[in-house]
């Protein structure tokens, strides 16, 4: 896996620079007479100069009240939204919008049984501003709590990259104890045992409501090396799906639909590109400028990738790496999709 992460950096280029913050209260507004007593998670992300996305996980069914403001004490200017929990696996998000760059935020989740703070910066518009931001990628659910990331609330980052295969969904973990996720709710499971609780720690939850996130998908989102673009029948392990291509199929779609919903991520999709591989797709690419210090590009590298080429078996035959080379460069071969490389 470190020979894997090291490479997965020539896929995304990263900088940023320092940002500013706002205030976001969620009020969990039903009756909880029969709620579990579970702790509430929060998380931003997505923070452009004017909006953000926020994100709450409550384990009660009701109506979570989003609010924000810029005074930390909510007695001013505060905007709300109300979103309604249907389903006790499924997080909720809002847009927060009309933000003010480079400045300071601080939110918090208020429900019967428990209360939760957090912060973020929104993004400079202008000027050199410095620049702290931090990464990890590859977590599986038994080996959670994820130490490692403990001490990031405490670094003041403008923000923190969830690099890809923030879950592994082919891999069985102790709440999913299966060597393949396939339906939604198993995805979710997936997902919600990186940010629960374990020998006492939370270390992921912690970060999340501290530091506004950037996240990316990988191969392990769905299955490990798949491609979004290769017809189902040439992998087996989509046998058991239906759709022509592998990104059409059941389980790619449940696996990103989790991964939406674990993110705090904005949802537009793909239009007008003419092509049917990406038309109506997830379009999960993310740009923006922190000021002068930096852009963030983050890239899905997996959803359109074209094809794996049949592998070298022997790299001292130059027949075979020329072949490999050649067809490497047939045109149509894509890593991104037409849309997303423009």
């Amino acid at each position: 896996m470190k020979n894997k992460f090291l490479l997965k950096s020539t896929r995304h280029s990263l900088l940023a620079a320092t940002v500013g913050a706002l205030v976001f209260q969620l009020t969990l507004c039903s009756s909880f007479a029969d709620a579990p007593v579970a702790t509430t998670t929060v998380a931003v992300g997505d923070v452009d100069q004017t909006s953000a996305v926020v994100w709450a996980h409550c384990y009660s069914i009701g109506t979570v009240t989003l609010d924000y403001t810029t005074d930390p004490t909510f007695s001013t200017g505060v905007q709300s939204v109300n979103v309604a929990v249907t389903n006790t696996l499924v997080p909720v998000k809002a847009a927060a919008a009309g933000l003010v760059p480079s400045t300071q935020y601080f939110y918090r989740a208020t429900t019967p049984v428990d209360v939760v703070t957090g912060s973020f910066r929104t993004a400079a518009a202008t000027g050199l501003n410095g620049l702290h931001f931090g990464v990890s990628g590859d977590q599986r659910g038994e080996l959670a709590p994820f130490p490692s990331i403990s001490n990031v609330a405490s670094k003041n980052l403008q923000f923190f990259l969830q690099f890809g295969d923030n879950i592994y969904a082919d891999v069985a973990s102790p709440d999913v104890p299966v060597n393949q996720a396939r339906t939604l709710t198993e995805f979710r499971t997936k997902h919600n045992e990186i940010y629960s609780p374990r020998y006492g720690m939370n270390t992921f939850a912690n970060l999340r409501a501290s530091t506004a996130v950037f996240a990316v998908i990988d191969d392990h989102e769905v299955t490990n090396d798949f491609s979004g673009a290769a017809l189902r029948t040439s992998d087996p392990r989509f046998s058991s799906d239906t759709g022509t291509l592998i990104n059409q199929t059941e389980t790619f779609n449940n696996g990103i639909r989790a991964y939406l919903d674990y993110m705090p991520v904005n949802e537009p999709t793909y239009s007008g590109t003419g092509d049917a591989t990406m038309e109506g797709r997830a379009k999960m690419y993310r740009y923006n400028t922190f000021g002068r210090d930096a852009a963030t590009f983050v890239l899905d590298a997996r959803s359109f990738r074209s094809p794996a080429l049949p592998a070298v078996s022997n790299p001292n035959n130059p027949a075979q790496v020329g072949a490999f080379l050649a067809g490497s460069f047939t045109p149509g071969r894509t890593l991104l999709g037409t849309a997303q490389f423009n």
